[in-house]
């Protein structure tokens, strides 16, 4: 999780634009001399962006990218921003997070933003009546989605709908991220909620978006190891392998192509913790637990190209796949096409 953060961080240019200080927090910075000061953020950021890839030090390596981003903070007002803000918590409390405790940590600051962010939502007149969404949408993004929507109900009922399903998903997230048993329904609610304001908004509020998304991984229990059986025979699962295997750097998977083991027709199968699993289930259960998958999926998220609308576009496209249940319908197009 922190490794796609720090990369989506450098592609969004987070790195370059660490500041000196301007107007800080703290007064006492106005006296450090402001080169030394950024150069000092950018080296601490490079050594800790190495030293976490390089799987040396990690949770220190974390805790020194989180001070890096709340240092900047505090040393400049026109600098903060919640995303900002929210990307120093998140690596502050992975490094602080001990092993094997579960990360609770990360879990209490979700439950955390929800809260406040629902909370202040509520005190505020212009939600419950629409006019944040309306102002919003019409005279600073000029969204014309929206205004095509909202033209044809009556005044304010689409605001109105859009600034109270906000309120109900973010404050419903609460007692989900609380009970651990529902986390695949928290966090499916939580992905396709920020996904939907990315595409109506074509805003994706810095590197929010990505970090929100990377934070509920570390919510999910990973497994020990993977096997992965298929049939050589089979020209795409052949490719997969290829491709596959050479980049599972943490060693996770174990890949087999013995037939005897395999026993459903497609000729591809996934084990895990003991549980065998088939056909596009298993094929969605081997992407989302290899490492290039979210790479990639962290580089299509942040690439400027694919900034707003399309991103979102994409986004979409790409969680299809792995939304659940989804293996009914794709199980008939695998069987088609590489029976």
């Amino acid at each position: 999780m922190s490794k796609l953060l720090v990369l989506c961080l450098i592609i969004k240019g987070y790195f370059s634009g660490l500041p000196s200080p301007f107007l800080p927090f703290l007064p006492i910075l106005d006296e450090v001399n402001p080169d030394l000061f950024q150069f000092s953020l950018k080296l601490f950021f490079i050594l800790a962006s190495l030293s976490l890839f390089l799987n040396y030090k990690v949770r220190m390596s974390c805790i020194v990218l989180g001070l890096v981003f709340i240092v900047a903070i505090l040393s400049s007002k026109t600098y903060y921003s919640n995303a900002k803000f929210f990307v120093g918590v998140i690596f502050l409390l992975t490094g602080l997070q001990g092993p094997n405790q579960g990360a609770w940590l990360i879990r209490w600051q979700l439950i955390l933003v929800y809260f406040g962010s629902g909370v202040n939502k509520l005190m505020e007149e212009d939600w419950w009546t629409g006019q944040y969404f309306e102002h919003w949408m019409v005279n600073v993004l000029h969204v014309e989605f929206y205004m095509d929507i909202s033209r044809s109900l009556p005044p304010l009922l689409f605001a109105k709908f859009l600034c109270w399903s906000t309120m109900i998903i973010e404050l419903i997230l609460i007692p989900l991220f609380l009970l651990v048993k529902k986390d695949v329904l928290a966090i499916w609610i939580a992905v396709l909620f920020h996904t939907g304001a990315l595409l109506l908004s074509n805003l994706s509020f810095g590197v929010f978006y990505a970090a929100a998304l990377f934070s509920y991984l570390s919510l999910i229990q990973w497994p020990q190891s993977i096997k992965v059986y298929y049939r050589e025979n089979n020209p795409f699962y052949k490719i997969l392998h290829k491709f596959l295997k050479p980049t599972d750097w943490d060693q996770l998977f174990h890949w087999s192509s013995e037939s005897s083991t395999i026993s459903n027709k497609n000729g591809f199968q996934v084990i895990i913790n003991n549980k065998f699993t088939s056909g596009f289930k298993a094929l969605k259960l081997l992407l989302f637990y290899h490492p290039v998958t979210h790479f990639l999926f962290a580089l299509f998220i942040t690439l400027p190209k694919l900034e707003g609308i399309y991103e979102g576009i994409g986004a979409f496209i790409l969680l299809a796949l792995f939304f659940p249940k989804s293996e009914l319908l794709y199980d008939h197009i695998l069987n088609k096409l590489w029976r």
